[in-house]
């Protein structure tokens, strides 16, 4: 390519019509509902890849209620994965029962051992049976579980720009007044102040897990104590000692071992929910030739590029 012109476009219809115009020769990071759009196989390809982004829920251990982990396993067991991945998403995600379980080449997660565990399959019967067992009960017939003269009410907050959030959001509201647990949802367009307050009890968020390809990253700024993201305040020697020492391993068979021991902490200390990896969607005109997309979500021009 002797030339790239690189286009932000940021209403969806129209950076659609711009692909389907000719104006432009490919959109990465496509919509599921855009990529429905171009569906004729002799005008246009659509490649997909499951990225390292995930949809996950961020516990605030600070919230009376939510300390609880018989409350926080409840939550887990109402999360349809395998619903979310397929209606909100429409099949161009992956459902996740733990970290790093993306499709990716990284060695770093073992999905089919996390979803063979009971807890993190869809359940809200066992949702149920947990909480009575944790002595929680609707002493006021309001239709809400308390325990202690408290209300299992808490706020959820996700982004406002972010369709699959919100989504994941009204299904779990759904879900969760079921079992005698109510939710209010908040959406913000810039959520990093009222993180770093506390003010929330559950965010649902969407991170590139592994941008580089190492793990470092991302438990460096979610899970050890302190850590720049680490907003509910979740907090586990094992794990930082863990972390500690997957920063200064070189062997990389180590680090892929040492990542899955913390790995399986965190779940079994479930501070966190991970929902699903979403796939990243390149659609492009067929005169583009040598397009390779990566589950970085980075590296799209390269060596390889043309356009007839």
């Amino acid at each position: 390519m002797d030339t790239i012109e690189l286009k932000i476009i940021d209403d969806q219809d129209a950076l659609d019509m711009a692909l389907a115009n000719g104006e432009i020769d490919l959109i990465a990071q496509e919509t599921a509902n855009g990529a429905a759009k171009f569906t004729d196989t002799s005008l246009y390809t659509t490649d997909t890849v499951t990225t390292t982004r995930a949809n996950f829920l961020n516990f605030n251990l600070k919230t009376e209620g939510l300390e609880d982990i018989a409350v926080r396993q409840a939550i887990n067991f109402c999360i349809d994965r395998e619903g979310f991945a397929e209606v909100v998403y429409q099949g161009f995600a992956t459902p996740c029962y733990g970290v790093y379980c993306y499709g990716s080449d990284l060695n770093i997660g073992f999905q089919e051992k996390w979803k063979t565990e009971d807890y993190y399959n869809y359940n809200p019967e066992k949702a149920k049976e947990l909480l009575k067992e944790a002595g929680y009960e609707d002493t006021d017939g309001d239709g809400i579980l308390d325990k202690n003269g408290v209300n299992l009410s808490f706020k959820i907050l996700t982004y406002s720009y972010n369709n699959n959030c919100i989504q994941l959001a009204d299904m779990l509201q759904a879900e969760l007044s079921q079992i005698g647990i109510d939710l209010s949802i908040e959406t913000m367009d810039v959520l990093d102040d009222s993180l770093a307050a506390g003010d929330y009890d559950i965010a649902i968020l969407n991170y590139a897990m592994a941008p580089i390809g190492t793990p470092s990253y991302f438990i460096n700024m979610l899970f050890t104590t302190g850590a720049s993201n680490n907003y509910g305040g979740y907090s586990n020697d094992k794990v930082d000692a863990l972390a500690a020492e997957i920063g200064v391993t070189a062997d990389t068979d180590k680090v892929d071992s040492l990542t899955k021991e913390l790995s399986q902490q965190v779940l079994d200390d479930n501070a966190f929910a991970f929902v699903a990896d979403q796939q990243l969607i390149f659609v492009y005109s067929n005169k583009v030739k040598g397009v390779q997309i990566n589950p970085t979500e980075y590296y799209l021009v390269t060596n390889t590029l043309a356009v007839d």
